[in-house]
C-alpha cells in the first residue's frame, strides 16, 4: 500500500511476473498538503505466502512506467493458508520495557493481531474471584448394561469402568459377586470377576429375550463427582442357541 498524486493505472510486479492491478483513489488526508486533494491511497491485497520462502523483489507501475521498487523476505508457516490454527501469546516487555501486549492468531489475515495493550504504568488488574462448583455427592453408582438379547443364548460383557469408581476385589469375588444382580440366570461357570484392572467380566445366559433393557447391573463404590455414562465401555460377545457367534450392542446407563 502506498500512495500517488494523480495516478493512471497502478499495477504491481512481483520477482519480474506480470503485473497485478492495484486498487487506486481511496482518501488518505496525510497527502492533502503535497497533491492538493486527498484520493491518493492504493492498495493490493495479496498472500505473500505464495510467493514462497525466501528474497523476493516488487516493483510499482504508474500506467506501465516503474515509479517504485522494494526487497524483501517471505518466512512461511509451510502452506500458503493455514487453516485451523488457534494461539493467544503475552508479549512481555514490548513495545517498552514494562509494557505488556496480548496477540492473537488471526486466521483471515494469517498473521497475530493485538488484542489487548497493557502498559508499564497501569496498575496489575486483580482476577475477578471465581466461584468453585459443589461436586455431586456420589458414594455408591449403579451402573445398568443394556443390550437386546432376543435370539442369544447366551452372552459375555466386557466393561471398562473409570477410576473414579471401584469394587470390593479386596474382601474377595464373592463380595464383588454380590454387587451385581444379573437380569437373566448366571451361567454357572461365571459371574462376576475381574480380567485386568479397570475392567470387569460378566457372563449370562439370556433366559429370557429382552429388547433394550437391563441385562445385568452393577453397584459401584464412586467417589466425587458423578461420573457419566461416556466414561464406561461395554461390549458384548454373544451366541445363539446353536453357538454362532451373534452381534449384540450394549449400552451403558447411569443412575
Amino acid at each position: 500500500s502506498g500512495w500517488r498524486c494523480e495516478a493512471g493505472s497502478i499495477t504491481a510486479s512481483f520477482d519480474g511476473q506480470p503485473a497485478l492491478p492495484l486498487a487506486y483513489g481511496t482518501p488518505r488526508t496525510d497527502t492533502e498538503s503535497i497533491c492538493g486533494d486527498l484520493n491518493n491511497a492504493f492498495a493490493l491485497q495479496w498472500n505473500y505466502a505464495l510467493l514462497g520462502d525466501g528474497p523476493h523483489s516488487l516493483t510499482l507501475f504508474d500506467d506501465g512506467l516503474a515509479f517504485a521498487s522494494v526487497n524483501f523476505a517471505v518466512a512461511t508457516l509451510g502452506e500458503s493458508f493455514l487453516h485451523g490454527a488457534s494461539g493467544v501469546y503475552d508479549l512481555e516487555n514490548f513495545p517498552q520495557l514494562g509494557d505488556s501486549v496480548r496477540i492473537q492468531w488471526q486466521e483471515a489475515a494469517q498473521s497475530f493481531g493485538v488484542m489487548d495493550f497493557i502498559p508499564a504504568s497501569a496498575p496489575t488488574p486483580t482476577p475477578a474471584p471465581t466461584a468453585t462448583p459443589t461436586p455431586a455427592a456420589c458414594s455408591t453408582l449403579r451402573v445398568h448394561l443394556e443390550a437386546d438379547t432376543s435370539g442369544l443364548a447366551g452372552v459375555i460383557a466386557e466393561l471398562d469402568y473409570p477410576a473414579s469408581v471401584s469394587l470390593p476385589w479386596s474382601a474377595g469375588e464373592s463380595a464383588v459377586a454380590a454387587r451385581i444382580d444379573f437380569g437373566a440366570s448366571p451361567l454357572p461357570t461365571l459371574t462376576g470377576f475381574r480380567k485386568s484392572a479397570g475392567k470387569l467380566l460378566l457372563g449370562f445366559a439370556a433366559t429370557t429375550s429382552r429388547a433394550g433393557s437391563a441385562v445385568a447391573t452393577i453397584e459401584f463404590d464412586c467417589e466425587s463427582p458423578t461420573p457419566n455414562a461416556a466414561s464406561f465401555h461395554c461390549t458384548l460377545d454373544a451366541a445363539d442357541a446353536t453357538g454362532t457367534a451373534a452381534a449384540a450392542g450394549c449400552i451403558v446407563r447411569i443412575e
